[in-house]
């Protein structure tokens, strides 16, 4: 038997839910969620959010760089909302 993981492509806010609850249910950094939909504050109830490709979330090291870890800086931005990065952050890779 064959597990197969699949996760939708939307996703509508329930009433009570705030953005760290979305992201949580769904493994992916609150700031990725975040960047992927434009949010500049929390998500309303019945609001369609938008889940970024399934990608591997990854805890970093000290030593590491986004263009290491992500291809390059701007792919690191992109996927992750930022382009800060520091030990023990989660990001997409």
């Amino acid at each position: 038997m064959e597990l197969c993981l699949e996760r939708p492509e939307l996703y509508r806010v329930k009433k009570g839910q705030c953005l760290r609850d979305v992201a949580a249910a769904f493994h992916i950094p609150c700031r990725a969620l975040a960047a992927f939909n434009a949010l500049d504050g929390e998500p309303e109830a019945g609001q369609l959010l938008c889940l970024p490709p399934l990608s591997p979330v990854y805890r970093v090291q000290g030593g590491e760089d986004a263009a290491q870890l992500c291809g390059s800086e701007e792919a690191f931005r992109r996927k992750n909302g930022t382009s800060r990065l520091y030990p023990g952050q989660e990001i997409l890779l």
